[in-house]
């Protein structure tokens, strides 16, 4: 599984949500959130990913 789409209350909230995936989530956003324990640092990052 890749991503999962809740809470979207019609048509127009899902693309939306849907056009939100295309915009880049910064590298250091995903360092920030290990550094903070927000996510556990065994858990893959995508510039992990090979």
């Amino acid at each position: 599984m890749v991503s999962v789409l809740v809470g979207t209350r019609n048509a127009g909230e899902a693309r939306d949500a849907a056009a939100m995936l295309r915009h880049p989530v910064p590298d250091e956003l995903w360092v920030e959130l290990k550094d903070r324990d927000l996510l556990p640092p065994d858990v893959p990052t995508p510039q992990e990913a090979p």
